[in-house]
């Protein structure tokens, strides 16, 4: 579908749903409520031969160096929420964003039943957004958050971003305070792209479980989190696993199987720590993927944000890193030639999953009016390895640098 018809039939949508709202709102009792979300803008990035995305689960054309495109922060969605009773309320949410396979096709990114009997206690099932990190499951709504976009070095690394599941949240109070503590379990719902040829990385069917604690106090926030999943799915690279389970090569089977993901379990340890008070801002926060393959290896992450606001603009000053580890795996198969195309494959393998880089990102956000903000941003990246960001062959080996300058205007209705 292309991006032409994608957009008319979110405008569609949005018709059809601002339609029903307006009716509904009609009635006395207002059991509808529409809302929707969205950032229009660009990014410009100087170095050839990378591609600069947002986050994994997009395609190998973000913003090429030297070229402005707007791909990759620019989304719109629509929420409708439908009160059913005291206790009950239904929320569907449709989103259209650049995708794995560079189409803006509308997907459903919420769609669930929530059930409330207190202010204490939440139940909700359905398709749901998802919590690994502070503010994982609300990263597309751009007016929620203080930079153009959350960290890559961070969140970027995730390819999925919903669940297809059930969730219980309990909040405590502590006086003037709270703690609260939310479960969840379900399928994972997300795709990322594998390589150039677009073989897609399917998380669907997967299972998937995690629990955080959360402080809510003023002017401190702290959180500290764990998710798991088990991959139901292999890596999209069958001649790969093919050739070392059945060309008969010593080490091939255990090679295989030291690569392979399917069925294998993966996890995300993750904390922060938050600061409010007066036009003071400041978050920082840890995370660390454990893996037991060797093509997806172990790292860790983690971002500094300060902002402090000054009437209607609030400059800001962002950190952000990933960590793999350095020694790359030895394969264990034979030192011979013909198997050289073979040592590099899975070397390529090995390497599109490391993360070794940092940014230092500056910007600023002004509110222009209520429910709309324009953001400036400017950043600085350099390392090794990301598996955000997209390497063409030319790319330099040795390590990169490259300069973003992003402008966005984020809303809400």
């Amino acid at each position: 579908m292309s991006a032409v018809a994608n957009t008319r039939v979110m405008l569609a949508a949005l018709c059809v749903v601002w339609a029903a709202a307006s009716r509904a709102d009609e009635t006395a009792d207002r059991t509808w409520r529409l809302a929707g979300f969205g950032t229009l803008g660009g990014a410009w990035a100087s170095a050839d031969a990378i591609e600069y995305r947002r986050d994994v689960t997009q395609a190998p054309t973000g913003v090429e160096g030297g070229t402005v495109a707007a791909n990759v922060d620019t989304r719109l969605g629509v929420q409708l929420n439908y009160q059913i009773g005291a206790d009950w309320e239904a929320a569907v949410q449709a989103l259209s964003r650049y995708r794995h396979d560079a189409s803006w096709q509308p997907e459903l990114s919420w769609g669930f039943l929530r059930y409330a009997p207190d202010s204490a206690l939440t139940v909700r099932g359905g398709r749901l957004g998802l919590d690994v990190y502070p503010l994982a499951d609300s990263t597309n709504i751009g007016y929620s958050y203080l930079p153009v976009r959350p960290a890559p070095d961070y969140y970027g690394g995730i390819p999925m971003q919903s669940i297809d599941g059930l969730d219980l949240s309990y909040l405590w109070p502590l006086g003037a305070d709270a703690l609260k503590f939310k479960a969840y379990a379900g399928l994972a719902v997300g795709k990322a792209v594998a390589d150039a040829q677009g073989s897609v990385f399917d998380l669907a069917d997967s299972p998937l479980w995690g629990a955080y604690l959360e402080y809510q106090g003023d002017p401190w926030t702290a959180r500290l989190g764990y998710t798991q999943i088990r991959v139901a799915h292999e890596f999209p690279f069958p001649g790969v696993f093919d050739v070392l389970r059945n060309a008969g090569i010593p080490g091939g089977p255990a090679l295989a199987d030291r690569l392979s993901v399917e069925d294998k379990r993966f996890g995300y340890v993750a904390g922060s720590l938050g600061y409010q008070r007066g036009a003071l801002q400041a978050q920082l926060a840890g995370s660390y993927f454990h893996s037991h393959s060797d093509s997806l290896p172990p790292y860790t992450a983690g971002f500094a944000l300060l902002g402090y606001r000054l009437g209607t603009i609030t400059p800001y000053l962002l950190l952000s890193a990933a960590r793999s580890p350095d020694s790359k795996p030895e394969s264990g198969l034979p030192p011979w030639p013909i198997l050289a195309p073979l040592e590099d494959a899975v070397g390529k393998m090995f390497e599109s999953n490391l993360n070794n880089l940092q940014t230092v990102a500056l910007g600023a956000r002004w509110d222009l009016a209520n429910h709309l903000a324009l953001k400036l941003q400017a950043e600085r990246i350099h390392g090794r390895h990301s598996i955000v960001l997209w390497f063409n062959d030319d790319a330099p080996s040795d390590g990169f640098k490259t300069t973003v300058f992003s402008a966005v205007v984020d809303f809400v209705f």
